[in-house]
């Protein structure tokens, strides 16, 4: 049987650190912009930039969260936002809204 992946939350580069030190195969996180915990000490878009590099340097998978439900007015915003996590390049995006699933895909295709 193969082993589960482990994925852990990371609300900061601290905790992500941590997550990492501790074995985690993967860690989920998300930025300062489209994430469901506002309140929550969330990355920058640098840090997420960081962050990215710093697992993948540890060959741990990010996954970033883009999971509040987007307004037409947000759409200029998410587009702008989803290029640049196209160019930093996360093994994968955690979504709640089915319009942003379809933008994910224009930026991320198969």
């Amino acid at each position: 049987m193969k082993r589960p992946e482990i994925l852990s939350p990371a609300g900061n580069f601290e905790k992500m650190k941590s997550a990492i030190l501790y074995g985690a195969d993967a860690v989920y996180l998300a930025s300062d912009m489209f994430g469901m915990r506002a309140q929550a000490d969330n990355f920058t878009l640098d840090e997420l930039k960081e962050a990215t590099e710093y697992a993948h340097a540890r060959g741990v998978k990010i996954y970033v969260t883009v999971n509040t439900v987007a307004e037409e007015w947000e759409m200029e915003r998410m587009y702008r936002f989803l290029s640049y996590l196209n160019s930093v390049g996360p093994d994968g995006i955690i979504v709640q809204d089915l319009g942003v699933v379809r933008m994910v895909q224009e930026f991320f295709p198969k």
